[in-house]
């Protein structure tokens, strides 16, 4: 058996967003997401409380962690990991990380890396995981590839490992400042295409963090 996770990135930069990742999980396209704690507010509070649902249904939700480079990143850790707990009121399956800017990425990364093993909780392989709880290999950013790069990808995955892909989907957002605005529609179109594609392959089950 291959396992394979789709994650959603970005749940809570917007309320657009959050209802095309929710329509995903629904459809069982995908299997996880991750949520930018700090950006949820009180429009989101249905969507949250489909998210909390859905849990129970075996999806994966996770923190994407913001980090500002200037601040103490353990502390910055600790703030986003304790405002999940209160927004869901139960412990996120796994951890990724998301920084505009890259100068301490690494460094951040090992931080997060070194918190979730503190607590048996996964992080995203970002190739410099070496001991805690992730897939097998390193995570494939699908956003900046083309569907056949894609395809390569999932041609490629090799028996009892385990992969993720990640996509952002949703739909353009005119309030939105996130880079990946106009992207976010090719990648629902993306994530029905690997669905597609991945029928072919009966041996690559689709899974969620909570199935690592």
């Amino acid at each position: 058996m291959i396992k394979l996770i789709i994650n959603a990135d970005d749940f809570g930069h917007s309320v657009i967003f959050n209802t095309e990742i929710i329509k995903l999980l629904k459809e069982g396209k995908i299997k996880s997401t991750t949520v930018m704690v700090n950006r949820v507010d009180y429009k989101q509070d249905k969507q949250i409380e489909e998210l909390k649902t859905l849990r129970k249904k075996d999806t994966s939700i996770g923190i994407h962690f913001e980090m500002d480079e200037n601040g103490n990143l353990k502390s910055q850790i600790e703030q986003q990991y304790s405002l999940f707990l209160n927004i869901f009121g139960f412990s996120p399956s796994h951890f990724d990380i998301h920084m505009p800017k890259y100068r301490l990425m690494e460094k951040a990364a090992v931080e997060i890396i070194n918190f979730g093993n503190e607590r048996g909780i996964a992080v995203r392989n970002l190739g410099i995981n070496k001991i805690g709880k992730h897939t097998s290999e390193k995570a494939f950013f699908a956003t900046n590839h083309s569907i056949e790069e894609i395809y390569d990808y999932i041609k490629n995955m090799e028996e009892g490992k385990s992969y993720e892909i990640i996509v952002h989907p949703g739909r353009f957002d005119p309030e939105s400042k996130s880079s990946l605005n106009k992207e976010r529609e090719k990648d629902i179109e993306k994530v029905n295409l690997i669905n597609e594609k991945i029928r072919s392959y009966p041996e690559i089950k689709l899974i969620s963090y909570l199935n690592l």
